[in-house]
């Protein structure tokens, strides 16, 4: 339900700036505060794993925190409306979650569509480097990995509903 969702609201922000402008508020107000608990800054390198076409958060991330941001998506057609838009500030890859080099991130954000976000979780932790911050969101996180929940999610992110702050 979340996945056709979060596709039809950037289907219209691309089209409808009224869209745009009240998705871009609500992704706002997140992104600041996982920006402030992950320390995102001009200084980090960040993968964002489930951009889709329109990539707020990325976007986000890139603009507002000036970091280096690459948006991945595993639909081709996504990645490509992405590139069009927004290549010049994102690095657009298709690629799927559970396969993509992650290694030179200091943060990696999973989006909630995200699927299966097991093999993605499993595949970040056994790649990622020690001191990489993994943002999850989602409501639950997977018991295999309950135990890398942070004592700084738990602070900073009574705000921030349903996202995780996880170190490899």
């Amino acid at each position: 339900m979340i996945k056709l969702f979060t596709a039809k609201l950037e289907s219209h922000a691309t089209k409808m700036p009224l869209i745009k402008w009240l998705a871009q508020g609500y992704y706002r107000s997140i992104c600041r505060k996982e920006a402030l608990a992950a320390g995102i800054d001009a200084t980090s390198r960040v993968l964002f794993v489930g951009a889709g076409a329109y990539p707020f958060s990325a976007l986000y991330f890139a603009t507002q925190c000036q970091a280096n941001v690459t948006a991945v998506d595993i639909d081709a057609d996504k990645v490509r409306k992405a590139h069009e838009t927004f290549g010049p500030v994102l690095r657009c890859l298709c690629a799927d979650g559970a396969c993509v080099a992650v290694s030179d991130y200091d943060v990696i954000i999973i989006a909630k569509q995200v699927e299966p976000k097991d093999a993605v979780l499993n595949h970040v932790f056994s790649r990622a480097r020690p001191d990489t911050k993994i943002l999850v969101r989602d409501g639950v996180v997977p018991e295999a990995i309950n135990h890398r929940v942070t004592s700084a999610c738990r602070h900073h992110f009574r705000l921030v509903r349903r996202t995780w702050l996880l170190t490899a």
